[in-house]
């Protein structure tokens, strides 16, 4: 998808990206999605991914003009935590990968 800021990092490792099962971390994603669906409002690096990610996913809603918002949080969260989960592993394998060249 798109790469993520340093500070959309910071913020999925606040959120426990490391820590959480996935599902745990999709349902808060979703909480936030939900909010800045409602507000737009919200931390900038997530406003940023958010607006994006939108046009495929409200390119991916076929039920008439308006997008459903519940819907939209759901799909963004599972989109986000995705992302972020990759980005994790890379970064792990990067990392492993440093240490098996240095050792």
């Amino acid at each position: 998808m798109h790469s993520m800021s340093k500070s959309l990092q910071i913020l999925a490792r606040q959120m426990g990206a490391d820590e959480f099962s996935r599902a745990e971390l999709e349902a808060k994603l979703e909480q936030l999605m939900w909010l800045i669906l409602r507000t737009g409002q919200g931390h900038p690096a997530l406003l940023r991914w958010v607006r994006l990610a939108w046009p495929g996913v409200s390119a991916e809603f076929r039920s008439g003009d308006q997008v459903d918002p519940q819907w939209a949080a759901r799909r963004l969260a599972r989109l986000l935590c995705a992302q972020l989960f990759q980005d994790v592993r890379a970064q792990r394998d990067t990392m492993r990968n440093r240490q098996t060249v240095v050792a």
